[in-house]
């Protein structure tokens, strides 16, 4: 099981190598991490997780914002209804 691993990991890596190497000397370790954290990237953004994640937060973040207004609007109607009334509403 453990060498499956190694295996796969190993294969990634050499491809890595392969593919995003500049064949420069020093430069080569910099591409392969460049190369490696877009692909890691790409992954993460294409996992399905990922979008059931995201739309579970902004959903629960929609949730705060709505409770959050009718709040406000509670607030604003109880201070209208406590105001006095100093004049008389205009009338043609």
């Amino acid at each position: 099981m453990c060498a499956q691993g190694l295996e796969h990991s190993h294969k990634l890596r050499k491809q890595v190598g392969l593919n995003g190497t500049n064949r420069k000397q020093g430069q080569r370790l910099e591409t392969m991490l460049a190369h490696k954290h877009v692909l890691a990237q790409i992954e993460r953004t294409m996992s399905a997780g990922l979008h059931a994640a995201l739309h579970t937060h902004k959903k629960a973040k929609q949730v705060l914002r709505m409770h959050a207004k009718v709040e406000r609007g509670h607030a604003l109607m109880k201070k209208l209804d406590d105001s006095v009334v100093l004049c008389a509403p205009l009338t043609v």
